[in-house]
């Protein structure tokens, strides 16, 4: 099954999102805010991740590059 992170700080948005990928046959985590969804993306290394751009603490755009910068 396919590992899906989805990074979004608004609730119903980051539900509704998870719920039609989990409903598709996917599995889902879900984080609020990139600084805990950076943390997530490294420790479970999920197939795709969809990120929000404007978010709190850290940005969509800043989680991509940190992402990119990293080797693994």
């Amino acid at each position: 099954m396919n590992m899906i992170l989805v990074i979004e700080d608004e609730v119903l948005i980051r539900e509704s999102i998870c719920d039609v990928l989990i409903l598709n046959g996917f599995e889902t985590i879900n984080e609020s805010n990139g600084e805990s969804g950076l943390q997530r993306a490294y420790s479970l290394k999920p197939d795709l991740i969809l990120c929000d751009i404007n978010m709190p603490k850290i940005s969509g755009l800043d989680v991509l590059k940190e992402i990119r910068a990293n080797e693994e």
